[in-house]
Order: C-alpha cells, then structure tokens, then sequence
C-alpha cells in the first residue's frame, strides 16, 4: 500500500503546501482520503482517476474545496476517451442530530452536502452518502468509518489490506474512545491544529501532544501529523507529539510512504 502525500496544512494552501488530501494506492485501485484546496495539483490526470475512489471526512471547504477541480478534470478527461467510468465520491450525510437549548434532539441540516451533491458543474462523478455504520470495499482494501468529534458530520477513515492498515483522522476533538477505531494501525494520519499554549476554544481539534496520546493509546506503528497551521514549523507539531509518541513524524507534499508487512517480517 502507498500513500501519496497531497495535501498537509489547513486553512488555505501556501507555497508548496496543500490543503489535505492523500491519495493511497494498492494493487492498482486508489483511495482519494480529503480534496482540499490545492490538493489536485499532484494529481496524475492519467495514471490516478484509473479505479479511482474519493472519501470526504467532512463538509468544511479546506477538505473538500477541489471536488469541483476533480469534476472538471473527469468531464474533461471523459470527452478526451482518457476515461470511461464515473468516479465514486462517497461523503458524509448531510443531516445529522443534536441536542438543542432544551436537550432535545434535532435534525441540523448541512448546506454544503447539498452544494455539492446537486452541483451543476460539469463533472463524470457519482456522489453517494456514508455514514459511521457503512463499510466499503475498493479492490482488496476494506474501508471503515469513525463518526468524530468536529463541529459538522465528520469521520475517521479507517483502510485495511494484506499490506497493512491506515487510519486517517480527519478533523476531530480530542476523543478517547478513537483509540479502538485506530488500534494496531500501521501508520495513523492525524490531525494536529494546535500546539501547546494556543487557545482550541472547543473541543472540534487537536493540540499536538493530544495526537501522541491518542497514538500511544491506540499502541499504533507510526503517527503523521497533518492539519497544522501553515506559518508555522511542522517539527514544533512533531516535537510536541514526540514528548509523549517517539514514533512521530512530519509530512511534505509528494512524499509517499509505503506500508508492507512482508518487508517487516
């Protein structure tokens, strides 16, 4: 299993950096994790829309922005006879329950589901609802969702294949009970918004140091840090972390990191 390193920093992309988006890759069949802003631009227009799927964690533009840029490339792509099929774009359900004032439970609708399920752009895309319940399969990759802790309908991804397993996080609030969902990950790709002294305000991200506790509970291989804020240097995320996961790392756009359980044996 490969994972191509799209897209790394949030709000806005800056220089060379991204906003998140991963593409994995095993046995010629591709998950898309995240479309940010930016994201797109280390797409291989040929080799990549081949068996080609994209996962959107959540309805906040920075992880969803270049949908419309992939839509555009499929119809363009289409026409040209570069592709045959529709691309599957599987996303959150855009309504979810809350409590309101009175503890009551009530529906709360989410516009951008909407924005862009019905877009009018042109695009050869089909767009199918998940939720934490579902489970999919793309090629021999077993794919898994975690509802988490974020201020819209967010999710956890989680991939298993005979090479290995990744986590990614998405965006979420510092939640003990994910470590379940990412237990024995081979690598964990975790959000890291904040670090140490900065004001998180709610609990909808993660200091840094809460991405290393949750990787040290989950007993997971390897943890990445994305998500982090792009004027500041991502080894400060790192070594927040490392004070209490070793095995913390940094990540660039295109670099690619490769999960093989026969080559650790």
């Amino acid at each position: 299993m490969e994972i191509k390193v799209l897209g790394t920093v949030a709000p806005i992309p800056s220089g060379d950096m991204n906003c998140p988006g991963f593409l994995v890759s095993h046995d010629d069949y591709r998950i898309m994790l995240d479309c940010g802003n930016g994201s797109t631009r280390l797409i291989d227009r040929y080799k990549d829309l081949k068996n080609l799927i994209i996962i959107l964690s959540h309805f906040h533009p920075d992880h969803y922005a270049d949908i419309f840029a992939m839509g555009n490339l499929t119809y363009i792509q289409n026409k040209y006879g570069y592709l045959d099929e529709r691309i599957n774009v599987y996303h959150p359900k855009g309504c979810e329950s809350k409590k309101d004032e009175k503890q009551i439970l009530v529906p709360v609708l989410i516009p951008d589901h909407d924005f862009i399920k019905n877009t009018n752009h042109e695009h050869f895309l089909n767009f199918n609802d998940y939720s934490s319940v579902d489970n999919l399969t793309h090629g021999d990759m077993k794919i898994t969702f975690y509802k988490t802790l974020h201020g819209l309908n967010g999710h956890a991804v989680r991939i298993e294949s005979d090479s290995g397993v990744l986590v990614y996080s998405g965006d979420t609030g510092y939640d003990e009970n994910i470590k379940e969902f990412a237990k024995n990950a081979d690598a964990f790709i975790c959000e890291a918004t904040f670090l140490r002294g900065q004001l998180k305000g709610e609990n909808t991200h993660l200091y840094a140091h809460e991405a290393g506790r949750l990787a040290s509970l989950a007993q997971v291989k390897d943890l990445y840090l994305f998500h982090t804020y792009p004027d500041f240097n991502k080894e400060d995320y790192v070594n927040e972390a490392k004070e209490i996961f070793p095995n913390t790392h940094s990540l660039r756009e295109g670099q690619i990191l490769t999960l093989n359980k026969e080559a650790n044996l």
